[in-house]
């Protein structure tokens, strides 16, 4: 028996991460305004750390924003393309973030001993994880 899923497709042609830009406030009652408001094609790194402080994962201030975007540009340099937007950034934490995870949850949590999730990860063919449509999503 051999199992086909659509993972990881929301990496390839967008995650839900995504959705924030469509929202002008953050939060329900509209007191928190959204940094990513119809930022997608601006510089990542003047809306992410807006967005980090809105949502209390940095602190004030312009010493931790520098911190933090010295801790982040390394990773951000290894992206095969380069990372300009916040849309490249969303893309870029989809792919070498959540790839693995979004392919090995099939086999995680599960009470089956290893052998049985050994014959299940064997049964398992993730429609999207090949090099075309990795390359493609690239462009």
């Amino acid at each position: 028996r051999v199992v086909v899923t659509g993972t990881p497709a929301d990496m390839l042609f967008s995650t839900s991460w995504f959705r924030r830009a469509f929202h002008m406030n953050q939060d329900m009652d509209g007191s928190v305004p959204n940094a990513m408001w119809h930022s997608l094609d601006k510089p990542w790194e003047e809306v992410l750390p807006e967005l980090l402080r809105a949502r209390g994962l940095l602190a004030p201030g312009q010493p931790a924003e520098e911190a933090w975007l010295e801790w982040a540009r390394p990773w951000i340099a290894k992206s095969p393309i380069p990372i300009k937007s916040v849309f490249d950034f969303g893309w870029w934490v989809s792919m070498s973030l959540k790839w693995q995870y979004d392919c090995l949850r099939i086999v995680l949590n599960r009470s089956e001993g290893q052998e049985d999730l050994q014959q299940v990860w064997q049964s398992v063919e993730h429609f999207f994880v090949t090099e075309e449509w990795q390359q493609w999503s690239y462009h």
